[in-house]
């Protein structure tokens, strides 16, 4: 082989070796591009799933309490619903998706729907309590029973709306995460098998209800 033969078959290789270079480049670029898409999309799936488990855990408490107690003593708030930052939950959700960002939406729309019920629920026993006599002994306990007595009827349908709004709100939050690819993801996240909170073990119990399984050791 001459050397003009020679050079042509050392540039064949020294391009079909800039051309796997290249694509090597690419893949590599592309796999880079993917995992950081999948990390901004992870971020805001979780973004999410915290706010709706926020609202679960406020909706067990609701279930199991006197609405009027947690009026009279202040608890019970219209904010409570509402997210501590809306625009960056919508986002988050509309990252997830059109179908995320749609439900999201609707979420929106529902809690402060939610929150103008507390308003107007808490706003009225606060207004019944208000008419006990004078002379009757001013304690919230005294308030509190006073309202159950003379006014259950008129608020009872009021209570019940609530807890259902405020179980349907984190039940549709849910609902808008689920339907990211993330969500489907199995996250192996091992705790540990010695945890002493009680708050800690719960959670790790809602854990396990949903698409995110965890272990231990």
């Amino acid at each position: 082989m001459d050397d003009v033969a020679w050079l042509t078959v050392g540039l064949m290789i020294f391009a079909g070796a800039q051309v796997w270079v290249q694509w090597r480049s690419e893949l590599a670029r592309r796999t880079e591009r993917r995992l950081a898409e999948d990390e901004a999309t992870d971020r805001a799936f979780h973004f999410a799933w915290a706010e709706h488990f926020r609202l679960d855990s406020l909706a067990k408490r609701l279930e199991t309490s006197d609405l009027v107690e947690l009026t009279i003593l202040g608890v019970l708030k219209p904010e409570d619903v509402l997210p501590g930052d809306a625009a960056k939950l919508t986002e988050a959700l509309s990252a997830m998706g059109r179908e995320a960002g749609f439900l999201g939406g609707v979420a929106g729309t529902l809690a402060h729907d939610t929150a103008r019920q507390i308003a107007i629920y808490t706003g009225s026993v606060r207004s019944f309590a208000a008419e006990l006599p004078e002379s009757s002994v001013q304690l919230d306990s005294a308030r509190i029973d006073w309202v159950h007595r003379v006014h259950d009827a008129d608020i009872a349908e009021w209570a019940v709306s609530i807890r259902k709004s405020v179980r349907e709100l984190s039940d549709l939050l849910w609902d808008a995460a689920s339907h990211s690819p993330r969500a489907s993801v199995e996250r192996r996240l091992v705790f540990s098998d010695n945890m002493t909170s009680r708050v800690g073990k719960d959670a790790v119990a809602a854990l396990s209800a949903r698409s995110v399984k965890p272990t231990t050791p």
